[in-house]
């Protein structure tokens, strides 16, 4: 899968990538214990890109507080949405590189419809951020 050695290489990070036939609760699920992500092979591409992002997204902001994900609700709820904005933030940037696009163009709303992403307000911060890196 090209994904993997995009974003792996980007962030010189190296996970264990397993895929599973069955089908999972979720696309993609990173266990810290053994630097690996499990791939729910029966989804859709798209989904499976989302997934390992957000999953990267653990592994790059968490790995030296993941103790604290089960710590407290709130807690876990933080770095989830840590991880959400770490994913949009990619797809946003890949997307603006892909399509020689500039940051002002993308229309925040339809962005998040056409990647099916529900939290419009970090589309939003990502592309206000990558406005400030333009």
């Amino acid at each position: 899968m090209f994904f993997e050695k995009r974003y792996f290489k980007k962030y010189d990070i190296e996970i264990t990538l397993i895929y599973s036939d069955c089908r999972l609760d979720t696309p993609a699920t990173y266990i810290s214990k053994y630097n690996a992500v499990i791939v729910d092979n029966t989804a859709n591409n798209e989904d499976i890109e989302k997934a390992l992002l957000h999953e990267l997204g653990h592994k790059i902001k968490h790995e030296n507080v993941k103790e604290l994900y089960h710590s407290a609700p709130s807690t876990h709820i933080k770095m989830e949405h840590e991880a959400n904005e770490f994913m949009v933030n990619e797809l946003v940037s890949e997307y603006i590189n892909s399509n020689y696009a500039d940051a002002s163009t993308i229309n925040f709303s339809n962005f998040a419809t056409s990647n099916h992403l529900s939290d419009i307000n970090i589309v939003k911060k990502a592309i206000k951020k990558q406005l400030k890196l333009q």
